[in-house]
C-alpha cells in the first residue's frame, strides 16, 4: 500500500487519539481498514467507561460483531 494511502487512513487515528486524551484517556487511537478502505475508528475510553474493555484495540476487534464477544472470558 502507498505510503500517502497509509497516511490517509492514519489520520482518523490521530484525530481519535486527540478526542481520547480531551476526554481524559490516554490518547491512543486506532483505525480497522481492509484493502485500503476505512471500516471502523476509534480511542480509548478506558477512563469513561470505567473498565479496560474500552481499549481502543479492543473495541476495534469487537465493533465488527460485538456478539462474538463474551463479557465473561473477554473473548
Amino acid at each position: 500500500m502507498p505510503l500517502d494511502v497509509r497516511r490517509e487512513l492514519m489520520s482518523p487515528a490521530l484525530a481519535e487519539a486527540c478526542l481520547g486524551r480531551r476526554e481524559g484517556d490516554i490518547p491512543i487511537g486506532s483505525v480497522l481498514c481492509r484493502e485500503g478502505t476505512l471500516s471502523w475508528c476509534g480511542h480509548n475510553r478506558r477512563v469513561q467507561l470505567g473498565d479496560l474493555e474500552g481499549a481502543a484495540l479492543i473495541q476495534e476487534l469487537i465493533a465488527p460483531n460485538p456478539a462474538l464477544w463474551n463479557e465473561d472470558t473477554g473473548r
